[in-house]
C-alpha cells in the first residue's frame, strides 16, 4: 500500500484551481510548485503575478483502497 497525497494550485483572483497533481510529500509538492513559478514562460500569469497562486493540499489517494482519505482543502503556501 502507499499514499499520495493530492494537491492543486488556486489562481485566488480568479477563483479557479489547476489540475490536481500528486506528490509522496508536502516538501515535494511545494518544490514542484515554486518551480512551476521560477520557470514560467515570460508574460505569463505565474510569473507576472505569483502572490496570485497558491498550493493546496486536498487530502491522501490511497492506491490500496482506492479512495481519497484525510480531506484536507489546507493552503501550504502562496506564490512570491
Amino acid at each position: 500500500m502507499s499514499v499520495i497525497k493530492l494537491f492543486t494550485i488556486v489562481d485566488k483572483i480568479s477563483e479557479k484551481a489547476g489540475n490536481i497533481f500528486g506528490a509522496q510529500t508536502i516538501a515535494e509538492a511545494e518544490r514542484q510548485f515554486f518551480d512551476a513559478l521560477k520557470f514560467a514562460s515570460d508574460g505569463s500569469l505565474w510569473k507576472t503575478h505569483p502572490q496570485d497562486f497558491s498550493l493546496i493540499y486536498l487530502g491522501d489517494f490511497d492506491d490500496a483502497t482506492f479512495s481519497i482519505a484525510n480531506n484536507q482543502n489546507t493552503a501550504i503556501v502562496t506564490g512570491k
